[in-house]
This record gives structure tokens, C-alpha cells and sequence, in this order.
């Protein structure tokens, strides 16, 4: 039969949500923290080098204000780890959504 899925039912005419609450292995989310810890303060050596050294020639050659901006850059992408892994161990499940926004 034409328009019809293979269970032989007319198919949904909305989107159904399913709510799943996954948990993330501790292990797991406190060494990718460390490493994302380790790599905001490579990201701080950085730009401290960056600023600290910006009238040495080859400093001023390579562009310093594109290479401050990548290394903010890197080190907001590296701080995400750390709200993108809270679970239902960080945080009650009534206040998740509230934590998710």
C-alpha cells in the first residue's frame, strides 16, 4: 500500500520525543577535563609569550593579533568540555533542562 510505513500503519504526522538520560563515564569525562584543563593553560602560556614578546620582529611578522584571537579561540572550544559534560551526577534531573539552555 502507497503512504503507508511497514507496519502497515499510516505514518506519524509529528515528531515523537523520546527523553533519554545517558550518563558519561567519570573516568572518561575527568581525563578529557585534564587534558582540556592541560591545553587552557598551554592556550595562557601562549598568548602570555604572544603579548609579552609582541615588539620582537618575528613576532610582529606573524601576525600576533590573528594568533591571540586563535589562541582565545582554542581555549573557549577547550572550556566547552567542561559544561558539555555535566550529567545526572552533577546535576539533579529536574533542574537538567534548566542546565542544558
Amino acid at each position: 500500500m502507497r503512504g503507508f510505513s511497514p507496519g502497515g500503519k499510516p505514518p506519524a504526522d509529528r515528531t515523537v520525543v523520546l527523553e533519554e538520560h545517558r550518563l558519561l563515564s567519570q573516568k572518561l569525562f575527568v581525563s578529557v577535563s585534564v587534558f582540556a584543563g592541560l591545553g587552557i593553560l598551554l592556550g595562557i602560556v601562549c598568548l602570555t609569550f604572544n603579548i609579552y614578546n609582541g615588539n620582537v620582529r618575528y613576532i610582529q611578522n606573524s601576525q600576533p593579533y590573528l594568533n591571540n584571537m586563535t589562541a582565545v579561540g582554542c581555549m573557549m572550544a577547550l572550556a566547552a568540555v567542561f559544561p558539555l559534560g555535566i550529567d545526572r551526577y552533577h546535576v539533579n534531573r529536574p533542574q537538567f533542562p534548566v542546565v542544558c539552555q
